[in-house]
């Protein structure tokens, strides 16, 4: 379960990174909490996910419902921009849809082992 969440949450990075101007951002896309300038942009939540280290121990060794919290951030992200964008989840076939659908499952799978164990 672990591993199946870790291998979904490198997707959101790749793409939330994306959509930020890195080259006007003076942070390069980690958000700086002491800058006001990080706390009004518009990507300030994109670039909060972006700065986790998903594939470092530290962040693999988290327990369990953290994960599953992270999964679920993910998917609200993902979610709320594919919205904006007008994508149909339904039935849309884009690699960002697909993904969105499988972590969709896979957190619900989660959250259920989670509150049986």
């Amino acid at each position: 379960m672990r591993k199946d969440i870790h291998s979904v949450l490198k997707f959101p990075q790749d793409f939330l990174g994306k959509t930020i101007d890195l080259q006007n951002c003076p942070h390069s896309g980690y958000f700086n909490t002491s800058d006001h300038r990080c706390i009004e942009c518009e990507h300030s939540l994109e670039c909060e996910w972006l700065k986790q280290d998903v594939s470092s121990l530290k962040f693999k060794t988290k327990p369990l419902p953290i994960l599953i919290h992270h999964l679920e951030s993910a998917i609200c992200h993902i979610d709320a921009r594919l919205s904006m964008q007008g994508h149909d989840l339904a039935v849309c076939l884009c690699d960002a849809c697909k993904w969105l659908r499988n972590a969709e499952n896979l957190f619900q799978q989660a959250a259920e082992y989670n509150l049986r164990h």
